[in-house]
């Protein structure tokens, strides 16, 4: 029989483990803009949009090259 730490341990584990073979609905098609009551109007937000996801793939894309660059000097290998 388990103990009660093993058993939480493998409750912890359980929960760690990825989620599969999930599916669900789109919430918004990409490059679909959804208008919500804010006072700006549909050229700004279209702008906005626009400028939020440029920031985001420059993002991403230092991400990436301090990911790259951290094993090649950190690394032996």
């Amino acid at each position: 029989m388990a103990t009660k730490s093993a058993t939480e341990a493998m409750d912890w584990l359980s929960r760690a483990r990825p989620l599969v073979h999930q599916t669900a609905h789109e919430i918004q098609p990409f490059g679909h803009l959804v208008k919500l009551p804010i006072a700006l109007d549909e050229r700004t937000c279209i702008d906005s949009v626009a400028n939020l996801n440029q920031v985001l793939a420059d993002t991403m894309t230092l991400r990436d090259m301090y990911k790259i660059l951290y094993w090649q000097v950190a690394r032996p290998t």
